[in-house]
């Protein structure tokens, strides 16, 4: 005997009309969701306290808390999903619609719903843009952990020599007590010499990128050691200079270039 398929996804329906409420559930319910509800916004924050969902459909006009309530809720308390608005067709109603997109409603769907596949549909859409959210947000967490745990030091800094990100490995290389002190230092004040970050910058706006550039570098103590830095120049679409981004290697055991 076959298994039963696993849900597509979470969904919370909300609206206090039990026919609406109910037509929406069993639409999504036959298109494979588990579909929770709720007769109104009171309910619906007590079923968020105790459950997650990946989409939550929500009536805005209801009696004591409204959809903005609910949708206000799901975006305070970070909880990941996408919101639906169900609203009525006159022009005040998709006013509210619109007011709910703004602060971060995925889309809404007008009462009578023109179709059973309508409201499947934006749903379907809804999980989509939350899984692909959650896809990048994994990339970016692997990429960081990447990033900190290089045995080199990374950094990102502004032209202007403002730093945007430093790694661990670049916060122990200059003896920095941790990375918020070392973001709040300027780029420039790290070389022992000024005009080797003058020199520096020249090649490296030149060219847009430089290899092998030996340059004696400042701790946070006052000691200094010798680095051997790579970094490139990143444009806008204007090929201006967005910022910088560089390697230091601690090459102190080795006689500079």
């Amino acid at each position: 005997m076959e298994r039963d398929a696993p849900p597509k996804a979470r969904v919370l329906v909300v609206d206090d009309s039990r026919f609406v409420r109910g037509y929406v559930v069993k639409l999504l319910t036959t298109a494979g969701y588990e579909v929770d509800q709720a007769e109104d916004g009171t309910t619906a924050l007590k079923c968020l306290d105790t459950s997650r969902y990946d989409v939550v459909v929500t009536d805005l006009n209801m009696p004591a808390l409204d959809g903005f309530a609910v949708l206000e809720t799901v975006k305070l308390r970070n909880l990941g999903a996408e919101v639906v608005i169900l609203t009525g067709s006159h022009a005040k109603d998709i006013d509210a619609a619109i007011r709910a997109l703004r602060l971060g409603a995925h889309d809404y769907l007008t009462k009578p719903l023109s179709g059973p596949d309508q409201a499947v549909m934006t749903v379907e859409r809804a999980v989509q843009k939350k899984r692909q959210r959650e896809e990048l947000r994994a990339s970016q967490q692997r990429l960081q952990s990447f990033f900190d745990r290089a045995p080199v030091g990374l950094y990102r800094s502004t032209p202007e020599g403002r730093f945007l990100e430093v790694n661990l490995a670049l916060v122990e290389m200059l003896g920095y007590v941790n990375r918020e002190a070392l973001l709040a230092a300027a780029a420039q004040d790290l070389y022992a010499e000024a005009a080797d970050r003058a020199r520096w910058q020249e090649r490296l706006v030149e060219a847009g990128t430089l290899n092998h550039f030996d340059v004696r570098l400042r701790r946070q103590d006052g000691t200094t050691l010798w680095a051997e830095e790579y970094a490139r120049v990143v444009e806008d679409d204007a090929a201006n200079a967005r910022y910088y981004e560089g390697c230091l290697v601690d090459v102190s055991h080795r006689t500079p270039r």
